[in-house]
C-alpha cells in the first residue's frame, strides 16, 4: 500500500506520474495516479483525442508554431494527378503511406506499403506477360492547401475533465468531484454529460494566457454549491466541464496554462473570474443545479497548496 489516493478511481496501488498537460503537448507538471486509470486513459481517450488534432497541429505547423513532438496526419490530401494519398507530418514533409508503385503497360498502377505484395503482383502480371515498372514512392517536402473538421466529441470532453481533476489535485483539493462527473470520466457516455462546447467568448480568461495557449481554469463557488471548469486547446477550442453541481467546498480559483510556443507551463491561484455558463450541447435547467446528480454530497479536504 501507498500513502497516496489515485485522484481518480480512488486506488491506492501501483502508483505512476500522469500529466497534467499531456506530455504530447510539451507538459512535465505531473501528479500521482495509479498506472491502471494512467495507461487505460492514454489508450481509451487522450490518444484518440490527440490524434484527432493531428489536422490541426500540422495545420499550425504550416504557419510556423512546430509542436514538441512530430506529429503526422494521415491520408491528408490526395495528389490529383496520381492518386496518391499522403500524410503530412509536422516537420511539413508529405509521406505518401503507400511506398510502393507497380506501374502495368497500358498506364494503370498499382500501390502497396508491402513489398511482399508488391511481389505478388509483380508475379501475376509477369504470368499474364503484361511489361510492368516498380518505383518507390518517396516523401515531398509540399505545403499542400487543406482543410479538416474538428469533432468535439467523449474523447475531447473525458480529456478536459481529467485535466481540471489533475489541477485540482496539483493544489491538494481531493474529493470534490461528483460521482456522476467521475463516472463519467471513467467510463465515457452512460447518463447526462458533463462537459460540452463553450460557445462564448471569454476575454477575462484570454486576458491570462499568451496566444495559441492551453489553459485550465477551475472555480469553486460556495455559495452557488458549483464547481466548474473551462479547458481551452490552443486558445480555440473551448470545453467547459460541470465537475459538481452540489459543491460544499470553500472558494477557490485556480489557473494552469502551457505556452505552446516556448512549452512553459504555469500553475497559480488567481482572482475568480466568475465565467458565464455557455450554450452549447450540454442539457440547461436542472443540470445547472446539481438536482439531476440526485442527494450524494461530494466534501472537501485540502492539504498544503502548493504553487510552481
Amino acid at each position: 500500500m501507498t500513502d497516496y489516493e489515485c485522484p481518480y478511481c480512488g486506488g491506492t496501488e501501483s502508483s505512476s506520474k500522469d500529466h497534467i498537460f499531456s506530455d504530447f503537448f510539451g507538459g512535465q507538471q505531473t501528479i500521482a495516479a495509479c498506472r491502471e486509470c494512467n495507461s487505460r486513459f492514454g489508450h481509451e481517450f487522450e490518444g484518440r483525442f490527440i490524434n484527432a488534432l493531428a489536422p490541426m497541429i500540422v495545420s499550425l505547423a504550416i504557419c510556423g508554431l512546430r509542436p514538441k513532438r512530430k506529429v503526422t496526419w494521415k491520408y491528408a490530401f490526395v495528389d490529383l494527378e496520381t492518386g496518391i494519398k499522403y500524410d503530412v507530418n509536422s516537420d511539413l514533409f508529405a509521406i505518401a503511406p503507400v511506398q510502393w508503385q507497380v506501374l502495368e503497360e497500358g498506364g494503370r498502377a498499382m500501390t502497396a506499403t508491402d513489398s511482399r505484395i508488391v511481389e505478388r503482383h509483380v508475379e501475376n502480371f509477369k504470368k499474364q506477360g503484361k511489361k510492368i515498372s516498380i518505383s518507390r514512392l518517396e516523401s515531398k517536402s509540399m505545403r499542400p492547401e487543406i482543410s479538416f473538421p474538428i469533432h468535439f466529441d467523449d474523447n475531447m470532453k473525458r480529456t478536459a475533465v481529467k485535466m481540471c481533476i489533475g489541477l485540482l489535485h496539483h493544489f491538494g483539493y481531493q474529493q470534490v468531484i461528483h460521482p456522476q462527473t467521475m463516472d463519467y470520466l471513467l467510463n465515457g457516455e452512460t447518463g447526462p454529460i458533463p462537459a460540452g462546447i463553450a460557445c462564448v467568448s471569454y476575454p477575462a480568461l484570454d486576458a491570462l494566457r499568451e496566444p495559441l495557449s492551453h489553459v485550465i481554469y477551475v472555480q469553486g463557488i460556495k455559495k452557488k454549491k458549483f464547481l466548474y471548469g473551462i479547458v481551452q486547446f490552443f486558445g480555440v477550442l473551448q470545453v467547459y466541464c460541470i465537475l459538481n453541481g452540489q459543491y460544499r467546498g470553500e472558494d477557490l480559483s485556480l489557473l494552469g496554462t502551457l505556452n505552446s510556443v516556448n512549452f512553459l507551463e504555469s500553475f497559480s491561484e488567481t482572482p475568480a473570474l466568475n465565467l458565464q455558463l455557455p450554450y452549447g450541447d450540454i442539457p440547461v435547467g436542472d443540470y445547472w443545479t446539481g438536482r439531476c446528480f440526485g442527494n450524494s454530497m461530494c466534501k472537501l479536504k485540502r492539504s498544503s497548496a502548493r504553487t510552481c
